[in-house]
């Protein structure tokens, strides 16, 4: 038995990209792969997230240093709070 043609572009397009995917081996470990700018993408925007958070909290906690008179104890523990953040954000997007 045939089947009529598509009429529909967007079926007809989506069943080639099915085809096209169902050829692929999953055994090949780079059929997956992302291409290099994808990958410069993830890179600078997981780098931002644990950098941003550590600037920002250095900043804020010498500005507030100054304020009280603290030494360096308010900026110290901005920044580990900080990282931990920040490494805790980067870990939750990598594990997706």
């Amino acid at each position: 038995m045939t089947q009529a043609p598509e009429t529909d572009p967007d079926k007809a397009r989506l069943a080639r990209e099915a085809e096209r995917h169902d050829m692929r081996d999953p055994a090949d470990p780079y059929w997956r792969m992302p291409s290099a700018g994808q990958l410069l993408a993830l890179g600078g925007r997981l780098g931002w997230m644990v950098a941003l958070p550590l600037v920002v909290a250095a900043w804020l906690g010498h500005a507030l240093d100054e304020r009280f008179g603290t030494g360096v104890q308010i900026a110290a523990a901005a920044i580990v709070v900080a990282g931990v953040a920040g490494f805790s954000a980067l870990w939750r997007s990598i594990s997706r």
